[in-house]
């Protein structure tokens, strides 16, 4: 019987009446066992012969020995419901559960998939549904068969317990359901009884399931991987000027565990957590701050960077001196704990110590064999989570080169080079970063789902110098592999800055005095790069544009007029949302503005280009005939020089800036146009 082509299901005493590819068809029911703890719609059910059915389903087609429903999703055709939706039909259909699942039961196999509903509260009836692994949003499935076109792998099945729409076809699922809800509530894999956690090395997907405590083994599995495999990518990239003052770190093997001052250059472990503000968040050794003491230990490291210990909080010099040097602290650490679960720093990294996790969803079958949740796709758990969120916390990601991430859920590991996750065994694939013999560094093959904290500072995205983009504001859309590196180009360094601000101006501050100051980490990689100079966070270009035209004095005017708050309605090009002032900077940087919640800085040079494009597009071309330039001749003063409404007789004047030494200097504020 193909179950794919069930249409409805009735009952007739002790028989089954099905409608099977169009035919009526009757089957003897298996009768009902009233001591059985399973409802009566779920005895009959064989899950072990439904996956193993949709096993070899999907590997008759994949062989082309038979024909999908539709074909797979990547050449499937989509169809139109009748409530106007677009949907495929390439899945395999399992079950239906009608509306049993809508209500809490006794059952314990309803229980189960009724905590694995895809969009649970949305609908009423739901049904079950099988995919090959490489059909996941794990995988990009045109450039998986091609990057693996000449090797073997053995594929796995995985289900989905999603909404059964009336008028559907029993196969058909919405287009956006596999990389927007599923992911938000995981897939549902079978562990066999005899099968071990780790997958061998010709199967592409497997469970695994997860104790109470977070697997210490598995994290440096990771670590290690990442050392032997990722070359220079991934190791310390922050500048070799030492931090003479005020460096202390924790030693995690000291009793009882101390803070104490060490040189420079010793490998430590850094924390990135969200303070909060509750007495115990206020603590000096809180909950998350002793978990990350374990994880230190249990990675077989010695020292960890916690900023709240190893800066001396009541030095406001010190202070600032160490956080002016954030960029090489996170750049220079050797792996960052990541604390995405709880609002403050009280609450722990869930797995470890006693600080508890979400169970993970199971059912035991008859077999022996084990159905098991993998879990909401932990990029979710981490965009969702108040760190998310938070200002400080947006620089250590971006810095960071390797990243322990601990959420509700599980652990997430991401580097420059490789994310995975603890509760899939999946192979991870790498290929060459570039052709070199002498170079033996790999990259996560771009056929695999990549990362969410944009580690490279100077990618610009996947274009790179080349093409104009418009990154999205879609939350669910994830990228795919990692960004090769790229020699720094002019546009790459515009496009990353636009990008950072762009992502930063999307966090909360408790303070809005800490607009510059939570983002320093990232300037400062900026800084470092010949002509390019931020100035109140706004990137200006001080070498010459056109040829001959001064950088400072054109760039400044493309820049100011180009950032805004992106609207939150419909019409969202040049909308801009309401924002608050924020005194303390200047009204013409993007610092000096919040607009709460919804707001986010966008670039786009009047009347339709991208800044940074255009930008870097002035400062490329050779010939000063070739643009018809103009920008207003511009004067720049500390507000402090402002006395009885007349302006100083002393002003920085960017068309005589060559460099940011004088601009560093007189920090000015204040703008004062000439001959306009």
């Amino acid at each position: 019987m193909n179950s794919s082509r069930i249409r409805k299901l009735d009952t007739d005493g002790d028989a089954v009446l099905a409608t099977v590819d169009g035919q009526s068809r009757r089957f003897k029911r298996q009768k009902f066992n009233p001591v059985s703890p399973l409802c009566r719609a779920c005895q009959p059910l064989d899950l072990d012969k439904s996956l193993d059915d949709a096993f070899q389903h999907f590997q008759l087609v994949k062989t082309n020995l038979i024909k999908g429903p539709d074909g797979l999703r990547a050449a499937a055709p989509v169809h139109k419901g009748p409530n106007s939706t677009w949907h495929f039909e390439d899945a395999l259909y399992i079950h239906s559960f009608g509306h049993r699942l809508a209500q809490e039961s006794a059952c314990p196999l309803c229980t189960f998939f009724r905590a694995m509903r895809v969009q649970p509260g949305q609908y009423e009836n739901y049904k079950l549904l099988a995919w090959p692994s490489s059909e996941s949003w794990m995988f990009q499935l045109d450039d998986l068969d091609r990057g693996l076109a000449d090797m073997e792998y053995t594929n796995t099945v995985f289900m989905a317990v999603v909404p059964d729409i009336q008028g559907l076809t029993g196969e058909a699922y919405d287009c956006d359901m596999m990389e927007r809800q599923i992911p938000a509530i995981g897939v549902i894999y079978r562990l066999q009884a005899d099968e071990t956690w780790e997958p061998s090395l010709d199967v592409l997907v497997r469970p695994r399931e997860l104790a109470v405590q977070a697997s210490m083994p598995l994290a440096r599995d990771w670590l290690q991987a990442c050392k032997e495999h990722h070359g220079e990518a991934c190791k310390s990239s922050g500048s070799h000027q030492p931090i003479n003052q005020g460096f202390r770190l924790i030693d995690c093997t000291a009793e009882p565990t101390t803070v104490e001052s060490q040189p420079w250059g010793t490998p430590y472990a850094a924390l990135s957590y969200v303070w909060g503000t509750t007495a115990e968040d206020m603590l000096d050794w809180p909950r998350t701050v002793l978990d990350a003491v374990l994880v230190t230990k249990a990675l077989g490291m010695r020292y960890l960077w916690v900023d709240r210990l190893c800066i001396n909080q009541s030095d406001p010099e010190e202070k600032r001196n160490l956080i002016n040097k954030m960029t090489d602290i996170y750049q220079c650490a050797d792996i960052t704990l990541f604390a995405a679960a709880g609002s403050g720093a009280s609450y722990g990294l869930p797995g470890v110590g006693s600080t508890p996790r979400n169970a993970q969803p199971r059912y035991m079958l008859d077999s022996g064999s084990t159905l098991v949740s993998i879990l909401r796709d932990p990029r979710r758990d981490v965009m969702e989570s108040a760190h998310w969120t938070r200002g400080w916390t947006y620089q250590e990601g971006v810095l960071s080169n390797r990243r322990l991430v601990f959420t509700d859920n599980q652990m997430y590991w991401e580097c420059n080079h490789m994310a995975t996750q603890e509760s899939l065994a999946t192979i991870l694939w790498h290929q060459s970063v570039n052709e070199s013999e002498e170079d033996h560094s790999t990259t996560m093959a771009d056929f695999m789902i990549g990362g969410i904290f944009k580690g490279h500072l100077f990618s610009g995205g996947p274009f790179g110098e080349h093409e104009s983009i418009n990154p999205s504001d879609d939350p669910h859309q994830l990228s795919y592999g990692f960004a090769q590196p790229v020699e720094i180009g002019v546009r790459s360094q515009f496009r990353g800055i636009d990008e950072h601000i762009r992502d930063y101006s999307k966090r909360r501050l408790t303070h809005g005095t800490d607009s510059l100051n939570a983002f320093l980490g990232i300037t400062n990689a900026y800084t470092r790069l010949p002509d390019f100079y931020l100035l109140h966070g706004l990137p200006l270009w001080m070498g010459k544009v056109a040829g001959s035209f001064s950088g400072a004095q054109i760039t400044f005017g493309l820049t100011v007029s180009a950032w805004y708050h992106l609207g939150s309605g419909i019409q969202r090009t040049f909308t801009c949302e309401a924002s608050r002032r924020r005194t303390h900077f200047p009204s013409w940087s993007w610092a000096g503005w919040d607009a709460g919640e919804r707001g986010a800085i966008t670039w786009r040079s009047p009347p339709q280009f991208e800044h940074a494009a255009l930008t870097a597009d002035l400062i490329k071309c050779g010939r000063e005939d070739a643009w018809p330039l103009w920008a207003a001749d511009v004067h720049l003063f500390n507000q402090g020089q402002f006395r009885d409404n007349r302006p100083p007789a002393k002003t920085v004047r960017l068309r005589d800036c060559v460099g940011g030494i004088t601009l560093e200097t007189e920090k000015p504020d204040l703008i004062m146009l000439q001959n306009p």
